[in-house]
């Protein structure tokens, strides 16, 4: 399964510890699948494409890195994504866009 790491501008924080890297593997159906029912029990679904998306990034995020070499593997939750700037769920969302072009989700 092909992955690929990015940069948040500001971080994310996970008990107390500024994460400033990411890995973020490819999707499956399975991800699709389970993203879709996720959403839709917060209100939303496809056609909310931020919470969509958010859970698509829960299934996908492999591990996050800070600067001094923590690596926090997961698991991931929706309020560790709530907290994100805006600038760093771009940058996750970049990446997820990445991997879709690279042919990975079709």
């Amino acid at each position: 399964m092909q992955t690929l790491t990015g940069k948040f501008v500001r971080g994310m924080v996970i008990g107390g510890v500024t994460y400033t890297g990411f890995e973020i593997r490819e999707s499956d159906t399975e991800d699709m699948m389970e993203a879709e029912l996720e959403a839709t029990k917060q209100g939303g679904g496809v056609e909310t494409p931020i919470i969509f998306n958010a859970q698509m990034m829960l299934r996908q995020l492999t591990k996050v890195t800070s600067d001094d070499g923590q690596e926090f593997a997961g698991p991931f939750t929706t309020n560790m994504l709530k907290k994100l700037k805006p600038i760093d769920y771009r940058a996750l969302r970049n990446k997820q866009v990445e991997l879709d072009a690279l042919g990975e989700a079709v």
